[in-house]
This record gives C-alpha cells, sequence and structure tokens, in this order.
C-alpha cells in the first residue's frame, strides 16, 4: 500500500511567519464580535458579509479583493525546515489544505520541473502540480485541495464554498463526476465499483488515495469545519460496514496529534481512522515522529 501524506498549516506555524485561521478572520473582520463556538467557515461569512456593507463593488467581486489580499500575504510564507524532510520522503503524492507553495519550492530547489495541470476555476477536485526530473520522468505530485494562491478565486474559505465543494465530492464518489480531457468526456467510475474491484483507480482525483492509500495526515487540527474531509472518512467507513467482505481493497488512515480531544479521537475512529495522540510532545517532536513512521 502507498504512502501519502495529507498535512496542514501545522508545518507553516513552525515558523514565525506562519499565518493562522485566526490571522486570516481578524484581518477580514470588520468590526469586532466574540466567535463564541461558531466554525472558522461561518466565522468567515459573517465577517464577510458584515465587510461588504456600503462597499461600491458587487459582493462577488469584494470576496474575490479578500481572496486576492489573502494569497498576497500567503506568498509571504518563507517554507520551515519540516519541508525539506517531507520532500527526502519521496512519496509520489502529497495533498494538502494549504493554499501556498512551500513544498513546491523546495522541490524547485531540487532542480524538479514543475507542471501545473490544475484546469479548474473555483473547486479543486483535481487540482494538483507535478514535478519531474531531467530525464522527464515524474518523481511526485501535490494535491492542493482546498485552492492554491495562484488562483485566489480557488481558495476556500466561506461555508458557502465548502457546501459547493461536497456536491463536487459526491459526485465523484457516486461516479456522476465528468470533466473534459484533450476535448475527450472523462468520466471516473464510482468509488463503490473501486473497492470492490470491479474497476480500477484511476487518480483523477485526491479523493482516490482516501480510498486505496496509507494515508498519513500531519499538522492539520481537523477542525469540524474541515466538513469535505469529514465527509470522505464517513462516506468510506460506511462503505466498509454495507459491504462488508464483499470489499476487495481496504487502505489505512492515520491521524497523529498532541491534542487532547477525547470527543473527535473517538469521531476519527469510529471512522476508521487509527489516532496516534502523542501527549508531552511539542508540534515539531510529533511531525518528526510521524514523519519517521513513514520512512
Amino acid at each position: 500500500m502507498e504512502n501519502t501524506i495529507l498535512f496542514g498549516n501545522g508545518f507553516n506555524r513552525l515558523r514565525n511567519s506562519g499565518i493562522s485561521w485566526e490571522d486570516v478572520l481578524n484581518d477580514l473582520k470588520k468590526q469586532n464580535f466574540s466567535n463564541g463556538n461558531l466554525p472558522y467557515t461561518l466565522i468567515y461569512e459573517k465577517s464577510l458579509l458584515d465587510g461588504a456593507k456600503g462597499q461600491i463593488n458587487t459582493f462577488t467581486d469584494y470576496e474575490f479583493e479578500v481572496k486576492i489580499k489573502l494569497a498576497e500575504l500567503m506568498k509571504t510564507i518563507v517554507p520551515a525546515d519540516i519541508y525539506k524532510n517531507l520532500a527526502t520522503l519521496g512519496l509520489k503524492k502529497y495533498l494538502t489544505t494549504n493554499y501556498d507553495y512551500c513544498l513546491n519550492q523546495i522541490f524547485e530547489l531540487n532542480k524538479l520541473n514543475e507542471v501545473n495541470n490544475s484546469t479548474e476555476d473555483i473547486y479543486s477536485i483535481r487540482r494538483k502540480t507535478t514535478f519531474y526530473n531531467e530525464k522527464n520522468e515524474e518523481v511526485s505530485t501535490i494535491w492542493n485541495i482546498h485552492g492554491e494562491i495562484n488562483k485566489p478565486i480557488s481558495i476556500m474559505l466561506g461555508y458557502d464554498h465548502y457546501t459547493g465543494s461536497l456536491s463536487k465530492l459526491e459526485s465523484y464518489v457516486k461516479g456522476n463526476y465528468e470533466f473534459a480531457f484533450n476535448r475527450d468526456s472523462i468520466k471516473p467510475k464510482s468509488m463503490r465499483s473501486k473497492i470492490l474491484g470491479q474497476s480500477d483507480f484511476d487518480d483523477y482525483s485526491w479523493i482516490e488515495s482516501l480510498f486505496k492509500d496509507k494515508v498519513h495526515i500531519i499538522g492539520l487540527k481537523l477542525d469540524y469545519s474541515e466538513t469535505d474531509i469529514y465527509w470522505i472518512l464517513n462516506k468510506r467507513k460506511r462503505f466498509y460496514t454495507e459491504l462488508g467482505n464483499s470489499i476487495k481493497f481496504k487502505n489505512e488512515i492515520i491521524y497523529y496529534t498532541i491534542n487532547e480531544d477525547n470527543h473527535k479521537h473517538e469521531l476519527l475512529k469510529s471512522f476508521g481512522v487509527k489516532v496516534i495522540f502523542k501527549k508531552g510532545f511539542n508540534h515539531s517532536e510529533i511531525y518528526d515522529f510521524a514523519l519517521n513512521n513513514i520512512k
């Protein structure tokens, strides 16, 4: 089973130049208000709607300006040293919720040629960048599953964008997703048929990794606003429960954390995720532990 990493903004927070969700939302707010227990996606929506009042531009233009500003801010991030360790793992696939290109920069320093294969505008079902060596052999692929800064409109922040993405995810999993490639119409088979061994995995989307690879989730808090990831984890476990011994291919997903959150840990376990909780570790230590576990 192929190792794949799904990483988040925790890696960037190892440096002072890292930008958190809180930083983004505080910058967006036009007026202070108590967040309470609101998820980040809804705090974003409230801040955006409040900030749009009295604007000359249309609401869509205003939101686009917000995302452009965020993209410019993200471009200032300097890759933490952990990205070098990440690159040396030599994995075929890296999945990230980050919008930046920190890992890309490390690959470029290693003199790999970069080809951005993203043809989507708003959503990121197939958004990827592939790297090749001097012999034009494919070395690795980075999937920006929540958008990328060179395409600001793709940056997934609010509730509206997340829920819109869910419909795309569902279509792909059910085999109803269709896209054009080299003037041909491509319609991947359903995930059900793939895990039953009735059709092959084709890697048109990062979604497939969560059904066939050994996925290590690192540096990702997995806040409950990450509805896309939770939806896939839930759907995967539902397939396992419904189809039972008929399934020909099962994978393993591991979540590494230092946060003592029993409710989340138990939820993830019920979704078929192995939780590795390291009490007393700091962030650097849990990341090093996880990467060593992959080698």
